[in-house]
């Protein structure tokens, strides 16, 4: 992502009341972070990052629940079932942008 698109996907989540209330809100924010390290990097237009972004958010859970219980075989297995499934979908992403640069 351009940086000022990036401020821009940044600056839409953190207006948000992100206060958690619950464990399942804990479980999701921690989802939404580690969905958006993902695209830290990325050069994707913000639109297409939020896009994956938020399709990727109910896989990223598990990675969540096994993070916040302290789980690392749990988690090293999430992560790695997450990174497989998305990461060629961020690449194929990447690729159609360049394409159309």
């Amino acid at each position: 992502m351009q940086i000022d698109q990036k401020d821009k996907l940044n600056a839409g989540i953190e207006h948000w009341d992100l206060t958690p209330k619950s464990a399942e809100d804990r479980e999701v924010l921690l989802a939404l972070s580690l969905c958006r390290k993902l695209f830290e990097n990325s050069d994707l237009q913000a639109d297409v990052a939020s896009v994956l972004f938020f399709s990727m958010l109910n896989d990223a859970r598990p990675l969540a629940r096994a993070k916040l219980k302290n789980d690392q075989a749990a988690a090293m297995q999430a992560e790695h079932t997450l990174i497989k499934k998305w990461m060629p979908r961020v690449t194929g992403a990447l690729a159609k942008k360049r394409i159309g640069d």
